[in-house]
């Protein structure tokens, strides 16, 4: 990464012709003005990869009034979290050279033989609390003599590794503690921490002002394969008694006074009725997948969307406003642009599908309708052509200029189709057993979702007292037996 030598992330419009050994041969050799006019004669399209250089050494700052993301390339160390502790693991050497991975598995030994029980006083809480707030503890912090050292030092890890002692393979458990867990043992200003159950099951929660999910799904996916290569550790593998940890293993110590203690015991309270406050549920369909819904001439994603309006509608009698996040990595620095998948055609298919008759070839041409319709607007969006963005950055632009708004951006009308009741994004990928995110309303739903080979995959989530995840996903798994029975009766 440092060295500019990652496999670039590239489009393929025709993957069989230009997503082959050969293609990327040519290419390799090629100057790369050159090499790029190749691919874009191949329809494939290079895509921005700025977002990588803050996976690694980064963290998110809490500052009065606007935080700031703060990059150490000269940290050479991991932070690692267990019962509440953090401890720095050395991972490069003085020359740069890496420690092997017979030292790294010796010292993750090491700490999890550390015995002492969980932190009565786990600054990781505080991560938790409003970010002006903590603002003004981390300056308290920061005030008390050796705690700077350590919060460097944590601000300039690669990333932060959380060592937990959970068991499970309930997705809903296994889903809750990825996405929030209980505060002791997460650092969430990291921009990566990489949670590892007892058990072995692994996860990711990132920090998002510094970037998408797609650059963290490039980092899963090449790490994935690189374990699945080369096997470094084994499982049952004993660790070298002749490393000597201390070494490379150095505990962070705190000093805390008597209100800082006193934060964090609040802190983990509130943190802690807001997590009872979620629902999450799981959906794992496997009556339709990526392959069944392609031969059918489908989008699959269009139809996870369609999915989501029935399911919707079905529960609610109405439509709302609805989100889906699309990269626009097509270009330099790019983001993200709102794809909206409540369209008219959408509206019409569900309308219809739950109507009091049923005709399978009328509904088959709307669903093919929604499939057109949504690729289109996917399109659009990741090529720069939607409108989300444009006027959110004429709205920033007026209030710091402190123009006066233009009546777009008070009237009602603007203020309703920005409360996205329904969010839904998706990575797709095979090393991913399911992924989410919390509502981004108080009345709204938080649905990550997935589309393999094998299945069609949900992650649900609401508060408690506005909605209910599970009833959406039983009715989620109704409208997928609805579409599915419109493809076979047609």
């Amino acid at each position: 990464l440092d060295y500019n030598c990652l496999q670039p992330e590239v489009y393929h419009f025709y993957p069989n012709k230009s997503n082959t050994p050969f293609f990327r041969n040519i290419c390799s050799r090629l100057p790369g003005k050159l090499a790029w006019l190749i691919a874009f004669l191949m329809k494939a399209f290079p895509l921005d990869m700025s977002q990588y250089s803050f996976l690694f050494n980064t963290t998110r700052i809490p500052v009065m009034i606007k935080d700031q993301l703060n990059t150490n390339r000269s940290s050479k160390c991991i932070i690692v979290l267990r019962r509440g502790y953090f401890y720095s693991l050395t991972v490069f050497r003085k020359d740069g050279s890496l420690i092997s991975p017979a030292e790294i598995h010796a010292s993750l030994e090491y700490i999890l033989k550390d015995n002492r029980p969980v932190a009565e006083n786990p600054i990781g809480l505080l991560t938790t609390v409003g970010r002006e707030q903590w603002s003004l503890l981390r300056s308290q912090l920061l005030m008390i003599d050796g705690n700077e050292r350590s919060l460097l030092t944590i601000d300039g890890g690669l990333f932060v590794l959380n060592l937990d002692e959970l068991q499970s393979v309930d997705p809903e458990t296994v889903g809750k503690s990825f996405l929030h867990g209980d505060g002791i043992n997460r650092w969430f200003d990291k921009s990566m921490q990489i949670i590892v159950h007892a058990d072995g099951l692994a996860g990711v929660n990132f920090e998002h002002s510094w970037g998408d999910g797609v650059a963290v799904l490039r980092f899963m996916e090449d790490v994935y394969r690189d374990i699945s290569l080369n096997a470094w550790i084994k499982p049952g593998q004993p660790t070298d008694a002749s490393v000597d940890c201390s070494e490379f293993v150095e505990k962070l110590e705190f000093k805390l006074t008597k209100p800082i203690e006193e934060a964090i015991k609040v802190a983990g309270e509130t943190y802690r009725e807001w997590c009872d406050s979620l629902m999450l549920r799981t959906l794992q369909y496997q009556a339709m997948n990526r392959k069944y819904l392609k031969e059918k001439n489908l989008s699959p994603d269009a139809i996870m969307q369609t999915a989501i309006q029935i399911a919707f509608y079905r529960l609610h009698s109405k439509f709302v406003p609805t989100y889906e996040s699309c990269s626009t990595a097509a270009f330099k620095h790019g983001r993200t642009e709102a794809v909206r998948p409540a369209t008219m055609a959408s509206n019409e298919f569900v309308q219809a599908l739950l109507g009091s008759e049923r005709n399978f070839a009328q509904l088959r041409l709307l669903l093919e309708a929604c499939s057109k319709q949504h690729s289109l607007l996917v399109k659009q969006a990741a090529m720069g052509k939607g409108f989300d963005r444009h006027l959110f950055a004429m709205k920033v632009l007026a209030e710091r200029r402190g123009d006066r708004l233009p009546d777009l951006f008070i009237d009602d009308t603007y203020r309703i189709a920005n409360h996205f009741t329904l969010s839904t994004s998706s990575l797709f990928s095979d090393v991913i057993l399911l992924g989410g995110f919390g509502p981004v309303v108080h009345d709204g739903y938080g649905i990550g979702y997935s589309i393999t080979d094998e299945q069609l995959g949900f992650l649900v989530t609401t508060y408690r007292l506005k909605r209910n995840a599970q009833q959406f996903c039983t009715s989620l798994e109704q409208s997928l037996n609805d579409i599915r029975m419109v493809l076979e009766n047609s």
